[in-house]
């Protein structure tokens, strides 16, 4: 047992030259996985120093977050997570008098697969947050399954690189940092089909009746700052939301035009960001036909769509007014 932490099955080779630790081999049983050192601490100067790679496998997430202080700073969102991990770590830094890292010291980077069996979002202030904003998302039921995530710290803080994790048929990408001083700065960028974006949409596209509009996703950020603990959420998805109406109704008449086709291509292109932005100039001609079905008003359908979202249920058109 070593600093509350209750090794078994220890073996490896310890050498201690000129005021230099070195571990060879180092394995042990810990967090019902294995954990593996190799490394180096020296004491030749004033401060002493470590450099080392840890290989941890199969480690119960739980028991590692309450267990390793390290772990609570590196990865916070595994606080909400019941499972087990698989990481590689290779950090240096500097130690306190009583031989636990200066956090605020630590350089490195990480590897870490997540076998993740369950989440409770609840847990979260940052995934509860999100809940409020995103209310046809379950984030108890994220798949996370083969999830892998890059990271890397200096200075206090540490920068994840961009990973995928889905729910359902939505796609989310998450990147960003986060400060040991426990501030926050992640971008979440969902790619939402249309389908979940209200009854008002989904006529739209029922009018329009073009396969690549009827499978449209649409890409809405989400910005997390603050504190850890009390985060801020800001999305673009009121502005999402009226640029896809706009160009649905503007398709919409496109077609009562019989200018489908390319004008459709190009308005797609930009609702995803997938194509350059192309303007599409309709006629006011006062000679233009008239149709029988005119296309409702922007204003009136954002306003419906928002509702619905903000809402979390289909608002029913009164017959009268």
């Amino acid at each position: 047992k070593y600093d509350d932490l209750d090794l078994k099955n220890v073996q490896g080779t310890l050498i201690v030259k000129d005021q230099k630790a070195t571990l060879q081999n180092f394995d042990s049983n810990l967090f019902d996985g294995k954990l593996g050192i190799n490394g180096s601490v020296s004491s030749k100067k004033e401060v002493p120093e470590f450099d080392l790679k840890l290989n941890m496998d199969d480690f119960d997430i739980a028991q590692s977050f309450k267990g390793l202080d390290l772990f609570q700073a590196l990865v916070p969102v595994a606080k909400v997570l019941q499972g087990k991990l698989n990481t590689d770590i290779s950090l240096s830094g500097k130690l306190n008098n009583n031989l636990t890292p200066q956090l605020n010291s630590l350089t490195g980077k990480a590897l870490a697969e997540i076998l993740t069996s369950s989440i409770n979002a609840s847990d979260s202030k940052a995934l509860t947050a999100l809940q409020q904003n995103f209310n046809f998302i379950d984030f108890n039921k994220l798949d996370l399954k083969d999830l892998k995530a890059n990271l890397d710290f200096s200075d206090g803080k540490v920068n994840v690189k961009p990973y995928h994790v889905k729910y359902k048929d939505i796609d989310m990408e998450i990147s960003g940092s986060h400060g040991l001083d426990q501030l926050i700065d992640y971008n979440v960028v969902f790619q939402v089909p249309a389908k979940y974006l209200g009854s008002e949409v989904n006529q739209l596209i029922g009018k329009i009746n073009d396969p690549s509009v009827t499978n449209l996703t649409i890409p809405v950020t989400a910005n997390l700052t603050g504190n850890l603990n009390s985060p801020k959420v800001t999305t673009d998805l009121s502005n999402s939301v009226q640029t896809l109406t706009a160009r649905l109704i503007e398709i919409e008449k496109q077609k009562l035009l019989n200018q489908g086709g390319n004008a459709i291509k190009d308005l797609l292109g930009d609702i995803t960001g997938t194509t350059p932005s192309s303007q599409t100039q309709t006629s006011t001609d006062s000679t233009s036909a008239t149709t029988s079905s005119t296309p409702p008003k922007t204003e009136e359908v954002v306003k419906d769509v928002l509702g619905n979202l903000l809402s979390g249920k289909k608002k029913k058109k009164d017959s009268t007014n």
